[in-house]
């Protein structure tokens, strides 16, 4: 019998940070500018339907390097009481980073943002073992 694979489409080819932080998502991507220099501008948000008629909001922002080929997605994990990840429930924010990643310096930006106050952690996450990934492909 002949196998067919179903291609899913989903792009893995991208860098997730988590971060926890109380900020609520404009002061977040506010202080992420002031403090790094980077210009995080407001997206539409992340609608996730699930089967029971239920609607997630997440608020996403959006800034491009045009100079490296970057482009950053901070995306809030917490909708009220809804989580678009529920197997990291204790990550608040989603820094999702596409493009030209073979230049990007991982631990130069891990400690950027470490030293924002108001950020108690930021980790690197292996997304290709999430079982929501689906969520991050926008």
């Amino acid at each position: 019998m002949k196998k067919i694979f179903l291609d899913t489409g989903y792009d893995d080819d991208f860098l997730l940070f988590g971060i926890v932080s109380q900020e609520i998502p404009h002061r977040m991507s506010w202080l992420i500018n002031k403090h790094l220099g980077y210009q995080f501008a407001s997206d539409d948000d992340l609608v996730i339907y699930s089967g029971e008629g239920i609607q997630q909001f997440h608020h996403r922002y959006y800034y491009t390097d045009e100079i490296n080929h970057l482009s950053f997605y901070l995306l809030q994990n917490r909708d009220e009481s809804l989580l678009l990840m529920n197997e990291l429930r204790n990550i608040d924010y989603f820094i999702i980073i596409k493009g030209g990643l073979e230049f990007f310096e991982k631990t130069t930006f891990t400690r950027l943002i470490q030293s924002i106050p108001e950020v108690q952690l930021i980790s690197e996450l292996q997304h290709k073992h999430l079982k929501q990934r689906q969520h991050l492909n926008f």
